[in-house]
């Protein structure tokens, strides 16, 4: 009876003594949430990338201007086809879209070494890239290359044009001029003085309409004087400089008249960061309200697949990118479209490092082989 006892006792200890060592040798991984305290064990961290889209966008901006003298077109020009209302309004010209990935601060793990391990344990192998993505793990000897992470670069271009008409800061006064005649009485005879009063008014609309009419009509009388040679001197080259001057102020006194429009070519870089289960969002919008709209749609067998816990022992976290299928639109029509793969639409997987060799692409943080030993 006593000899049972003391096996069972010995059996026990045993027992005793081998999960002590099992548990020794566990490697714990748990996702860090953001903004909580850093862990006070022995360890380091590594993080799972999220793709973000670069957008460059090419717009062409139209200001259509109204002109200050637009009430008398009809009547000193009789042209009724002019710019009734000032507006700005833009057409999308081109769109270029790249992924890049950079680090997810939602999905960073630490990796909890434990103080001991068992006699027949190894030591555990980690190597992470520059962004803290992880590339492989208990490889020691054939570490995949890979290619530098992209740096993220963003130019945003402006073309500064004139917002205002040439001729439309001209001088406002006129002089006017007003006769006073005095008669003076002298017995039989009157004699009328007369006295000449002169002062400075503002000029009406009609006034400044009708000026820059006969401004019009004395260039067009210069231009054609000047092409049929009423100068009789040879100008040679100068001809066309001269010509191409005068119908220059030409176009300016009609804009008094007509109206302006302008057209700007701007280049526009957008980064954005899709979030998980978003269907569409506004990339750009202008200040009248015009917006580009970036619409996602994942594939639909991932839905499926459970997410990883947050804690596991001998298991790392790696991801499972979505192909998503992107359009870019602008006033409804649609501008790009591709299928490419977004790493935060897709789902959170664990695999046991236990006796296995481990590659990653910390480009998407997806596993890329895995060789049991």
């Amino acid at each position: 009876m006593k000899s049972r006892i003391i096996v069972k006792s010995v059996y026990v200890l045993v027992l005793i003594i081998a999960s002590g060592s099992f548990l020794k040798a566990q490697i714990m991984v748990s996702r860090m949430a953001p903004g909580s305290p850093a862990p006070a064990t022995e360890g380091f961290f590594y993080t799972l990338p999220k793709t973000v889209f670069k957008v460059n966008l090419v717009l062409e901006k139209i200001e259509r201007q109204k002109g200050p003298l637009s009430a008398y077109a009809a009547e000193y020009l009789g042209v009724s086809d002019v710019i009734k209302a000032s507006e700005t309004s833009y057409n999308l010209l081109d769109v270029g879209v790249e992924s890049l990935s950079v680090t997810d601060p939602d999905q960073m793990y630490f990796v909890q070494i434990p103080p001991e391990k068992g006699k027949d344990d190894r030591n555990p192998i980690f190597h992470l890239a520059e962004n803290g993505a992880l590339l492989s793990v208990n490889d020691n000897e054939n570490q995949r290359q890979v290619q530098p992470i992209q740096e993220l670069q963003q130019t945003i271009m402006f073309k500064k044009v004139p917002e205002s008409f040439d001729y439309e800061a001209s001088y406002n006064k006129k002089k006017k001029q007003d006769t006073i005649i005095r008669k003076i009485n002298i017995d039989t005879m009157t004699i009328n003085r007369f006295l000449f009063k002169t002062n400075w008014v503002d000029k009406s609309e009609r006034e400044k309409a009708e000026e820059a009419a006969q401004q019009i009509t004395k260039i067009r009388e210069a231009r054609f004087n000047l092409l049929t040679g009423y100068h009789e001197v040879d100008f040679g080259e100068s001809l066309r400089y001269m010509d191409n001057q005068l119908k220059k102020m030409e176009q300016g006194y009609l804009e008094l008249f007509l109206g302006k429009e302008t057209s700007t070519i701007i280049d526009q870089t957008v980064f954005y960061a899709p979030k998980k289960d978003e269907k569409q969002a506004q990339i750009w919008k202008s200040a009248e309200g015009e917006t580009v709209i970036f619409e996602f749609v994942p594939e639909d067998f991932l839905k499926g697949l459970p997410e990883a816990p947050v804690t596991g022992f001998n298991n790392v976290y790696y991801r499972i990118p979505a192909q998503t299928s992107i359009k870019i639109s602008y006033q409804g029509k649609n501008h790009f479209t591709d299928l490419m793969p977004v790493n935060q639409m897709g789902v959170i997987s664990s695999i046991s490092m236990a006796k296995a060799r481990l590659h990653f692409d910390p480009r998407s943080g997806s596993l890329l082989s895995v060789i049991r030993e």
